[in-house]
């Protein structure tokens, strides 16, 4: 995911996906193997693994790999860009948080990744909806999309991907005044307190809504569209 206004200073476009967005969709979320794509250091496999899920995960940035598979076990080193449909990897469902700058190449991929009746389920900016004459294939009548669900609470997190003491998952109690606030000890920003507008304070998130799409292969029919 990404913010509206400016971009990650990761080049890989990396965010950790928030635990309580998983959680939002975990009732969908089908028995099988899942294959979180883009796993990073593993936030949503941990969510799914939590819920009951058997998870697998495929990243590119080998710091993230390791972290993931230290954390959670089983992933592999790849682009998921790039990942055959013979491959080796067994799954029957794929999750992502995708790279904004990617997306629907990733979403492309991904849907035509899964056999019959798997998942396809992705983090996206409920915008993705717009536009739509540009992405008929993957929002249009016959793209088996099969459900949208809005998060109600827009996702808060650390855009500090530069911190690795944290890891960007610093949040200071809600009764701490932004003024009051400071970095904890070792990070990167230690001793700086976070900006008037930083998603560091606890009352701030992104700039823009999310939701959660999931496509479904051999899905047919109108897409339902909730909120939660």
């Amino acid at each position: 995911m990404s913010r509206t206004k400016g971009g990650s200073d990761d080049p890989l476009n990396y965010y950790r996906t928030p635990r309580a967005a998983v959680d939002t969709i975990a009732d969908l979320l089908t028995p099988g193997i899942w294959l979180d794509a883009g796993c990073g250091d593993g936030a949503i496999m941990g969510a799914l693994i939590d819920h009951g899920l058997r998870c697998k995960g495929i990243e590119t940035d080998s710091a993230r790999l390791l972290q993931a598979g230290t954390a959670h076990g089983e992933v592999y080193y790849g682009n998921f860009l790039y990942m055959d449909r013979d491959s080796a990897l067994r799954y029957d469902h794929i999750i992502s948080n995708p790279p904004y700058n990617v997306a629907p190449d990733w979403i492309r991929r991904a849907n035509g990744l899964v056999d019959e009746g798997g998942l396809s389920v992705h983090l996206l900016r409920l915008g993705f909806l717009g536009s739509a004459s540009k992405r008929l294939d993957l929002v249009g009548p016959d793209s088996e999309l099969a459900h949208v669900v809005v998060l109600r609470n827009r996702p808060s997190f650390c855009l500090s991907t530069s911190c690795r003491i944290c890891g960007g998952r610093w949040r200071f109690p809600t009764e701490t005044a932004a003024k009051d606030a400071l970095h904890p000890e070792g990070c990167v920003h230690s001793g700086f307190r976070p900006m008037a507008k930083s998603p560091y304070t606890s009352s701030r998130t992104d700039s823009t809504d999310y939701a959660w799409f999931v496509w479904q292969r051999g899905w047919h029919g109108a897409a339902t569209l909730e909120v939660r």
